[in-house]
């Protein structure tokens, strides 16, 4: 009977030991897929594990991962776990590729899983043309896999235009999940354009939209309008964000089964496409003596505040350019005056919406005119050429001619040599005066004569004294014309402290989206005078690389890259008056930190 109990045990024991074989399995969702196509790695064990070390995946973008999910099972008294790690991946080129093996920590040693091989194969047309042209004049691309539960579009109203000509870029998130936030948003730096924030009327809440033969939830992350400022190929940044999203997964346990199911949240990255645009320059047949780079539609008008007056007086010269195109980037308009003349620098004043329809509104330059001379005198007929990229030829239109009729005066003095705008109002020589008659007191002269005097030598050196303060501070000016680049760095700080005083009064005014955009000028405008960098360059990765290189330490860096990031954010952060002003406060003291050591 002993004998017959201990075979019994022993048998159970081994049954037991095989009942218990730990298992670490690798699989994929897919075997057989095209580059940039998305698909699942998945590794799970059936025991109890710590120490996860998952395998080389430099072949792939890896776009969540690892992802860890744990499930426990007790099923008549027996007490099973299960360990599942996961990577959400796509291939970036065509192959056969083995993915190696993963290890796992059990007990006290470790555990090998198996390999899976994969073929990739090339994209077809479909997968080509994302990011291309979807008929019309709409191109649209973004998505790396139309059929994946989240993804990212970047979407253009048109893959080429002209130089100068407008383009909208709308960012828009693709979800199957009804429930989605975001840890984590970096909006793109649009280097080669000028580019203004469309502040869209939508709200932020999810709306239902089909796409590719499927419904998703959709919500528009970033629009812009773009204006190209250099000919030739021009890429649409990506956009990269983290979101956390809540999807259900299947259990076994029959409590969970009953109450709906078991949920998990989830963090997946996801990055949108970039997109080629072809940007053409401005035909040179046809091009008017006088366009500058004006490109979209446009209307001119002008007129005084008055048409008679006497000379001296002042008078207002107002031009309006109204229409829809790169109103912004348009600068003093190429007008001849009258020389008997006198003009200022014009006041220019916007009356500009951006928006989805475009940019469209008003500029007008108020000029101040005082002539110094009577007479009749004609103001205009002025010309003014555009580029119209819709019919692809210049357009002239005409300011029509103004007369002014000037009253002479008895101080009137033609004004010759005028070396173009004036900084302020200058009293010109009086007329010859009138000889004195009659009767005159005599006096004797002094008896101490001036030549030889103190005085004398006094003012007989003050020509050559005066020559050489002026000989040196011309030498200084032609030196800071010479090396602009070295006075701009020089006086890099000040100008940031003028543009945080005006930041400071729209924190006071509580202006927040004014607020932010006027400290990211200010950093930007810093970062470009001391670094030596134009603006269209200052990328993340750019400011990082140079500060790094002037020995900056790493946390100012990702200090300045925070505050960077909360400005571009901010649209998407409401916040407080305490969250502006706590930002305020970082800011200078990050940008006083980086000042120091960039002068050390």
């Amino acid at each position: 009977m002993k004998k017959i109990l201990f075979c019994i045990s022993f048998v159970l024991i081994v049954f037991s030991g095989k009942s218990q074989e730990i298992k670490f399995s690798a699989n994929v969702s897919k075997r057989q897929l095209v580059v940039g196509e998305r698909f699942q790695l998945q590794y799970s064990i059936n025991s109890s594990a710590s120490g996860f070390s998952g395998p080389d995946l430099s072949s792939f973008d890896v776009y969540s991962g690892p992802n860890q999910s744990s499930s426990i099972q007790i099923v008549n008294g027996n007490y099973a776990q299960a360990l599942t790690y996961s990577f959400i991946l796509a291939p970036k080129k065509e192959g056969k590729f083995t993915i190696g093996a993963a290890s796992i920590v059990v007990g006290n040693g470790r555990v090998k899983s198996n390999a899976v091989e994969i073929e990739v194969l090339k994209g077809n047309a479909a997968n080509k043309q994302q990011g291309g042209n979807q008929g019309g004049n709409s191109a649209k691309g973004g998505a790396v896999n139309a059929g994946d539960n989240l993804f990212i579009r970047a979407i253009v109203d048109k893959s080429k235009a002209y130089l100068g000509e407008q383009i909208t870029v709308t960012y828009k998130i693709y979800s199957k999940y009804n429930q989605i936030s975001f840890s984590d948003l970096k909006f793109p730096t649009f280097n080669g354009y000028y580019s203004e924030e469309i502040k869209s009327i939508k709200n932020d809440k999810l709306v239902t939209e089909s796409y590719n033969g499927s419904n998703y939830y959709t919500a528009e992350l970033k629009k812009t309008l773009l204006f190209p400022q250099k000919s030739g190929k021009l890429e649409v940044p990506s956009l990269d964000a983290t979101c956390l999203v809540r999807e259900k997964v299947q259990s076994q346990s029959i409590f969970d089964q009953f109450f709906g199911g078991s949920y998990r949240d989830a963090e997946v990255k996801v990055r949108s496409k970039s997109l080629q645009l072809e940007i053409l320059p401005h035909p040179a047949s046809g091009k008017p003596a006088d366009f500058n780079g004006a490109v979209g539609y446009f209307s001119i008008s002008a007129k005084t505040d008055k048409t008679a007056l006497k000379a001296g007086d002042a008078v207002n010269y107002k031009i309006t350019l109204s229409g829809k195109g790169n109103l912004k980037l348009l600068e003093n308009l190429p007008i001849q005056f009258p020389t008997e003349f006198e003009v200022y620098d014009p006041q220019i004043n916007d009356e500009i919406n951006v928006a989805e329809g475009g940019m469209t509104g008003k500029r007008t330059f108020e000029y101040l005119m005082i002539p110094r001379a009577g007479g009749s005198y004609a103001v205009g007929p002025f010309t003014f050429s555009y580029f119209d990229p819709n019919k692809k030829v210049y357009q002239t239109i005409t300011i029509p001619k103004i007369q002014l009729e000037v009253e002479k005066t008895s101080g009137d003095q033609i004004v010759v040599n005028r070396g173009g705008s004036q900084t302020g109002v200058k009293k010109l020589a009086s007329d010859i005066r009138f000889i004195h008659t009659g009767n005159s007191e005599l006096k004797p002269i002094q008896t101490n004569h001036f030549f030889g005097s103190t005085g004398f030598y006094s003012l007989m050196s003050f020509p050559p004294l005066a020559l050489i303060v002026l000989l040196i501070v011309r030498r200084r000016s032609a030196e800071r014309t010479n090396n602009i680049g070295t006075y701009r760095k020089k006086e890099a700080g000040s100008m940031a402290q003028k543009r945080l005083k005006k930041a400071k009064e729209l924190l006071v005014a509580n202006n927040k989206l004014a607020y932010y955009e006027e400290v990211y000028k200010a950093l930007n405008g810093y970062l470009s005078d001391k670094l030596q960098m134009p603006v269209a360059e200052l990328s993340k990765d750019a400011i990082k690389a140079k500060l790094t290189q002037h020995q900056v330490p790493e946390e100012n860096v990702l200090s300045l890259l925070k505050i960077i990031d909360s400005c571009e954010f901010a649209r998407y952060a409401p916040g407080g008056t305490s969250e502006m002003e706590d930002l305020y406060t970082e800011t200078i003291q990050v940008l006083n930190k980086i000042d120091q050591q960039l002068k050390a």
